[in-house]
């Protein structure tokens, strides 16, 4: 995917300056890079190659949210931490003691901190003069759509009186047309 070689990239320089300067405690880094193409699989297979290596990883960098949930598992047993910039909740705290740990807030939290914001400040950016904000979320069934909302965000929307008025579900596409929920989201008022 196009996102994977920047961060490959990034962390290449970020080993190269750390080995530079020294290592970590005078051990030096290397980055082994792994391809999955998207596919749990090869990346559970991956990791248990990883794992089973005479010099088992001192860290493993996971992008894919559902690929971190399925290694959630595998890294407490082979007490290996991973982390993570696309964390779903059940990745971070479905084991107790887990070494899944997320570089960035988790979707639902950014989500939360999305619609905080929104609510603190909705004078300032409502798109028309209503004094209810009322919300249309769209999605998708991979972990970076589905792991936004969760029912943790929807409780807390009901604490702060937004009101869900349409949710969807769209397939993860360049060329989906949504236009209709686009006009269904209208209909129910979503502003």
């Amino acid at each position: 995917a196009n996102y994977i070689s920047p961060a490959v990239n990034g962390a290449a320089d970020m080993i190269a300056h750390i080995n530079a300067n020294g290592g970590v405690f005078g051990a030096q880094l290397e980055l082994i890079h792994y391809e999955t193409e998207g596919s749990l699989e090869v990346g559970v297979s991956a990791f248990n190659d990883i794992a089973a290596a005479d010099s088992a990883a001192l860290v493993v960098l996971v992008y894919d949210p559902w690929l971190a949930l399925a290694l959630a598992p595998l890294a407490a047993e082979h007490k290996i931490p991973i982390l993570t910039t696309a964390a779903s909740d059940d990745a971070l705290y479905s084991i107790a003691d887990g070494y899944v740990f997320s570089l960035a807030p988790t979707y639902s939290d950014q989500m939360v901190r999305v619609l905080t914001f929104l609510y603190r400040n909705w004078a300032d950016y409502q798109p028309i003069a209503v004094d209810t904000v009322n919300l249309a979320v769209f999605s998708w069934p991979e972990g970076y759509g589905h792991d936004a909302y969760t029912t943790e965000v929807a409780d807390y929307l009901d604490e702060l009186g937004i009101n869900l008025v349409y949710t969807v579900e769209i397939p993860r596409a360049y060329t989906v047309d949504i236009t209709n929920e686009a006009v269904e989201a209208n209909t129910a008022l979503a502003n």
